[in-house]
């Protein structure tokens, strides 16, 4: 009986948990404001959520929420407007490349909405254009039932695929080098 303790209670300190293998990552707002964003970013296993970011690609800043989730969602603060921020997620020892995004500007927004991704389109007018902000109106996945299937309650999987499918109709200085993560 002792032994089986023992050897249980190694197995739980000193064997490591299976990996929280980052699988997309996308920003968000909770509210109306600009001198925040959310970092969202899914794993296969459960763990704690970690995002350092900055304005400068050694991000010396970092927030942390101390949750076991595999759906994690971390707010950070932006101090300035007008430049770029750069950020990497973490959950475990897992961690994600460096990614950027613009903050919002201190006089014109700059929006683009952009539906039915279904046919590939061209988006070299979004880079041109240097918008601030993307957002998705619908119709970005072909059939979502054929996809998933009957009773498949996750339905995230295509629209992953579908953010990451539109890569490959960007002009070559607008796709994110091979060590940047499929951020969204």
């Amino acid at each position: 009986m002792r032994i089986a303790a023992v050897t249980t209670f190694f197995l739980l300190v000193a064997c490591p948990s299976a990996s929280a293998e980052i699988t997309r990552i996308w920003l968000t707002h909770r509210a109306p404001d600009p001198s925040r964003i959310v970092v969202n970013w899914q794993t296969a296993q459960p763990g704690n959520s970690v995002v350092r970011f900055g304005l400068s690609r050694d991000c010396p800043e970092t927030v942390a929420v101390e949750e076991s989730v595999t759906l994690h969602h971390v707010e950070i603060p932006l101090a300035k407007r007008d430049a770029t921020y750069h950020y990497r997620v973490s959950t475990g020892d897992p961690t994600s490349g460096d990614a950027a995004f613009k903050s919002y500007p201190t006089d014109v927004l700059r929006v683009a909405v952009a539906a039915d991704w279904q046919g590939q389109p061209k988006l070299d007018a979004i880079l041109r254009d240097s918008v601030h902000l993307l957002l998705a109106a619908g119709d970005h996945i072909d059939c979502l039932h054929r996809l998933c299937g009957v009773g498949v309650k996750d339905r995230t999987r295509p629209y992953g695929e579908s953010l990451r499918r539109p890569k490959a109709n960007l002009p070559e200085e607008g796709r994110p080098s091979k060590t940047e993560p499929d951020a969204v």
